[in-house]
């Protein structure tokens, strides 16, 4: 495979970083994978994009991994970060994305973990071009997901304070989130969807990816038994992975 240095796109006042990966048996008129990592601050720093590239690379897929803004690689103030502005990155993606590369325009998927997937479901119906959707774990009610994760204790001082150094954002991550129907937005999704997420998630309600696939129009489910957020025990990790990579081959 054939990797390219980090480029920088998007508007002035809010660039962001990406970087593709391309088979090298593959000239043009490939799929592309788009991912989109969760909230952390490393980004595509992370293990799981280091490992989940190669992977799809190999099953024949260039993918484009970029950074929200405040994340990884990419400029901005991690704490200032909303889905509002993960929806204006997301966007800035498909323009760039449009304008270059020779990837087939209208064979693209997503791959999106937590807070990416939740981007990827308020996006990815503006977008036809977007054939599959491979979603990690994803968020869909982001204040839920806060106070599972986090408890009430830091749910009342944060708010209270207006920022928490333990979440590491301000509280207008959870105002913002307010205005963003996802379980709305996924109605209108026509693409292929594949959403893999453990029982045991201790930061995302199982519950709520069990409700999504019933408004998806196309999609599945993959619970992994015992599995957290983190898929770190056994090979659960693997089992995600491999589920995700094989979606996006068939689908793609």
């Amino acid at each position: 495979m054939a990797n390219s240095e980090l480029i920088e796109f998007g508007p002035r006042d809010r660039r962001l970083m990406g970087s593709w990966t391309i088979p090298t048996d593959r000239d043009s008129n490939y799929p592309l994978v788009i991912l989109a990592t969760g909230d952390g601050p490393s980004g595509s720093k992370g293990q799981t994009w280091q490992q989940l590239v190669p992977r799809l690379t190999a099953a024949g897929m260039a993918t484009f991994l970029f950074d929200f803004s405040g994340l990884g690689h990419s400029p901005g103030v991690y704490r200032d970060l909303t889905l509002s502005i993960g929806c204006e990155n997301f966007r800035s993606v498909m323009k760039y994305l449009k304008r270059n590369g020779s990837h087939d325009k209208k064979r693209l998927g997503v791959i999106g973990a937590s807070y990416g997937g939740n981007v990827a479901l308020l996006e990815a119906a503006n977008y036809p071009q977007i054939k599959a959707i491979g979603l990690k774990s994803p968020s869909s009610f982001l204040p839920e997901g806060y106070q599972l994760q986090y408890g009430e204790g830091v749910m009342k001082a944060w708010g209270e304070e207006g920022y928490s150094e333990v979440v590491g954002l301000n509280y207008s991550a959870v105002i913002d989130s307010l205005l963003h129907n996802t379980f709305a937005a996924a109605t209108k999704i026509r693409a292929k969807v594949r959403i893999v997420q453990g029982d045991a998630d201790s930061a995302v309600p199982i519950r709520h990816s069990r409700d999504l696939v019933r408004l998806l129009p196309d999609g599945s489910l993959l619970e992994i038994e015992g599995a957290d957020h983190w898929y770190a025990n056994g090979d659960e990790w693997d089992r995600m992975a491999d589920d995700l990579v094989a979606f996006m081959a068939g689908n793609l």
